[in-house]
């Protein structure tokens, strides 16, 4: 007899990718990052002091380190991954044990009694985004324990950060393609590589730092991710169709080619919990901030990140002009085959 085919376990592959301390090297060494959390915890110490907070995905309590240090008065540090012992010893080590608890187990598995001490939390601080923003979808757990364990936002609750902004713009650029798919075009060591070495550029999204000299387009925003009131369910918080137009820069030269769609995501930690207009850090926008707020970008024009930027690269580039608009429908969806993963089909005309 055929045994049956054992279910797929995407959680474990994804908690157990974070036990290892080199990617969580990769996430405090980002100081976009890590310096746009510190800033905001601890330039609001009225927000903090003498407050529950709960750290989901808590790694190695860089998070929470803040926390304690604005003056929150407990602070649970929940994560699923292997990770946590290490977070356990670090607390030990800087002597806050008493005020960060470390909870090594999922957040939908909390137990406000048992583990939360029979009270719900005053803020949620939480580094949910991946690539693309939305990549490994750990963002339908932030908000369910949002819904679960946060004071209403009406009584003063608080999710940080407080909105994502996911942009797009179109992009082109001869050097970086010459470099990283023309170079395939030739025989390497008198074999042919091109098709199988190029196939999955135009399947998957490239991740990386990519020329910003390369953006064709004024950007557009895609999606607010408002974390404080967002749907959880998945086909609210992560699954979307959107209507784009782009509209080409003046100064593009002769025979342009259009090659790929960029995408990246803006984030922002307000201290009231507000929207923030999507577009509000392009060169062209003012934000106007209240002092303690925080907003940073991950875009190829700002400093770099360990997300970077994500291209969709086009197997068929063409031609446009300063006069081309460019209109389609961009859908999101988790990938059928692994719930970590996102699915993103673009469709359009010139």
């Amino acid at each position: 007899s055929t045994e049956p085919k054992a279910e797929r376990d995407d959680d474990t592959h994804y908690f157990s990718s974070y036990a290892h301390e080199g990617i969580h090297w990769t996430m405090i060494q980002d100081q976009v990052r890590t310096d746009s959390y510190r800033h905001f915890i601890t330039s609001n110490p009225d927000l903090f002091h003498n407050k529950r907070v709960m750290d989901i995905g808590c790694g190695t309590g860089i998070l929470s380190f803040f926390a304690a240090q604005a003056g929150a008065k407990k602070v649970y540090a929940v994560d699923a991954s292997q990770i946590a012992k290490n977070a356990v010893m670090n607390m030990k080590a800087n002597g806050i044990s008493d005020v960060v608890k470390v909870l090594n187990k999922k957040v939908e598995t909390l137990d406000i009694e048992r583990d939360l001490d029979g009270e719900k939390v005053d803020i949620i601080i939480s580094e949910w985004m991946g690539y693309a923003c939305l990549y490994e979808v750990f963002l339908p757990s932030v908000l369910i324990a949002r819904d679960r364990f946060l004071r209403s936002v009406d009584s003063g609750g608080l999710m940080a950060p407080s909105q994502c902004s996911i942009l797009m713009a179109g992009w082109s650029d001869e050097t970086w393609l010459k470099e990283k798919v023309s170079w395939w075009d030739e025989n390497k060591y008198g074999f042919k590589m091109r098709e199988s070495m190029t196939k999955r550029m135009y399947e998957e999204g490239l991740i990386e730092d990519f020329p910003s000299d390369g953006i064709l387009t004024q950007s557009t925003c895609l999606r607010d991710v408002h974390t404080a009131t967002m749907s959880s369910e998945l086909k609210d918080c992560i699954s979307f169709a959107k209507p784009f137009t782009l509209r080409f820069r003046d100064q593009l030269k002769a025979n342009q080619k259009f090659n790929g769609f960029l995408i990246w995501f803006d984030t922002f930690f307000t201290t009231d919990g507000r929207l923030v207009e999507g577009l509000a850090l392009e060169d062209d926008h003012n934000w106007t901030k209240s002092e303690g707020e925080v907003g940073f970008s991950t875009s190829a024009r700002a400093t770099s990140t360990h997300w970077h930027q994500t291209l969709l690269l086009l197997k068929q580039p063409f031609d446009v002009t300063a006069d081309t608009e460019l209109e389609g429908v961009t859908t999101w969806s988790v990938q059928p085959d692994n719930g970590r993963e996102l699915e993103i089909s673009m469709m359009w005309r010139v």
